[in-house]
This record gives C-alpha cells, sequence and structure tokens, in this order.
C-alpha cells in the first residue's frame, strides 16, 4: 500500500494580502465611524453645507470599505473618489488641502483595493 502524503502548508500570497487589506479595511473603517458618530449622530439640518459635504464622503469611503468584501475594484473606485472629492470640498472651502497624515490611508487603500484587484484578474 503505498505511503499517503502529507499537505503541505503552502502560503498564497494573494490570499495572505487578501486578508491583510481586509484588515486593514475593517481598521480604517472603525476608526471612521469611531470618528464620525463618537459624540452622537450628528444633526445634519445644523451642519453647514461644507460639513455635510465632507460626511458624505465619508459615507461614500464608508460604502466602499464595506464593498470591498465582495468586489475590489468598486471599492477601490468608491474610496478614491471618496477621498479624493474630501480633500477637493476641504480645498474649495478652506483654501488648504493639508488634512494630516491619517487620510493618506483611505487613497492608499483603494489603490490597494485596486491593485489587489489587477492581480487576481490577471
Amino acid at each position: 500500500m503505498p505511503r499517503r502524503r502529507k499537505t503541505k502548508f503552502k502560503l498564497d500570497f494573494f490570499r495572505i494580502s487578501n486578508w491583510i487589506i481586509n484588515f486593514i479595511g475593517i481598521v480604517t473603517l472603525a476608526f471612521l465611524l469611531a470618528f464620525i458618530f463618537g459624540n452622537g449622530i450628528p444633526n445634519f439640518f445644523e451642519l453647514t453645507a461644507r460639513e455635510n459635504l465632507l460626511l458624505l464622503c465619508f459615507f461614500i469611503i464608508i460604502v466602499g470599505i464595506i464593498y470591498s468584501f465582495w468586489k475590489k475594484i468598486i471599492a477601490g473606485i468608491l474610496v478614491l473618489a471618496g477621498s479624493f472629492a474630501f480633500w477637493l470640498i476641504n480645498l474649495i472651502f478652506t483654501g488648504n488641502a493639508w488634512l494630516g497624515f491619517y487620510f493618506w490611508f483611505f487613497p492608499i487603500l483603494g489603490i490597494s483595493y485596486l491593485y489587489f484587484w489587477y492581480k487576481v484578474k490577471k
């Protein structure tokens, strides 16, 4: 009787990178939701037009991160569009595009979604 081979553990780079990207997305989503709803749900009628537009951009980013579990390309597009719209709205209303280092995580996350989609598609 032939000896049964042991299955060796194979490292699948794309599966591991998918888990890492999803973990980073969940952590970013948790910080984003804590930032928005930290002091309670905001009253949208008391916010200025700028704040409502920035909050809409945050929700576009949130939808993109949530959607990343199913379709990476749509998630990447939504996260990139939301983050660049956020920067553009802030630039238009305040004249300053610099928001801090944390806001670089959103476009990096969107680019990583698109890169992962591109590599898996091949």
